[in-house]
């Protein structure tokens, strides 16, 4: 296994071509841009105007000059974009998104496409299913063509929530090149088992995102690996039973200020566990 990092641990200290050689000096062997419609907050690469085979070989040049992989693509804009929007026009327009991610995860050299899946409050949990597996089915081929995973996450959305779910979208898609990115804090925080997720999974498990989880009597929160409740050592044990040698991605958000101690924080705690 090794250690890859989301944008949004590090790019609010450093921009994207910075962040990536300053993840390998962290120790990190793997980067994880988030292709984003967020604003201002200059994170990953803006969707449209930077979602182009340019801006991300640059990011695949950066990453190779600093030793490096490019892990994946995280589309973040499909949080403005649902594949399973009741609107024809939104849901062709995340299709085409969906679709030319591919082709850019190779050009990047990255293997795995994370797709953050949403669901309009109007669908029941099948439909929004329903609408999601026929929009990978359209968009697998170009997958497969680009030798690409998408990987549907456990992002908390009620179509995806469970193990179950994401089995039955992966298996209703029926592609080699749909399985599941499993977020471990995601799973805790929804009341999951990861190590028993992790196991189900099984060959299934495309990626797998890091971030530790812990609750308090006012809050439940997002925290450094190793500052919440998740038995790490549990969790990479089940990762070894499975085989799985991929990538862990860190996804703690950082500021300007805690960029770099989440980041070296969160490794050496992880660096216990890894075989």
């Amino acid at each position: 296994m090794k250690l890859s990092m989301h944008s949004i641990c590090i790019e609010r200290k450093y921009p994207l071509l910075e962040a990536i050689p300053r993840a390998a000096a962290l120790g990190y062997g793997g980067y994880e841009i988030d292709i984003g419609d967020f604003g201002n907050t200059g994170l990953g690469l803006h969707w449209p105007e930077e979602f182009t085979a340019e801006r991300v070989g640059a990011a695949a040049e950066a990453a190779r000059q600093a030793g490096i992989e490019i892990s994946s693509l995280c589309l973040g804009v499909l949080w403005r974009f649902y594949p399973t929007s009741l609107e024809p026009e939104v849901r062709a327009q995340a299709t085409e998104i969906i679709r030319q991610s591919a082709s850019l995860a190779a050009i990047a050299g990255a293997k795995v496409v994370l797709l953050p899946v949403g669901q309009p409050e109007s669908l029941t949990p099948n439909q929004a299913r329903d609408q999601l597996v026929e929009v990978l089915k359209e968009c697998a081929p170009a997958a497969e063509a680009a030798d690409v995973v998408y990987g549907v996450e456990n992002v908390g959305q009620p179509l995806a929530r469970t193990v179950d779910d994401l089995l039955e979208i992966v298996t209703r898609v029926d592609s080699p090149a749909c399985q599941v990115y499993y977020d471990v804090g995601n799973g805790a925080h929804q009341g999951a088992d990861p190590v028993a997720d992790i196991r189900r999974l099984g060959s299934q498990l495309a990626m797998v995102h890091v971030k530790d989880f812990r609750r308090t009597e006012a809050r439940r929160e997002t925290v450094i690996i190793g500052d919440g409740v998740i038995d790490w050592g549990a969790v990479l044990g089940a990762l070894s039973e499975i085989n799985y040698d991929g990538f862990l991605t860190l996804e703690v958000p950082g500021t300007a200020d805690t960029a770099d101690d989440i980041a070296e924080r969160s490794r050496d705690a992880l660096r216990q566990f890894m075989p």
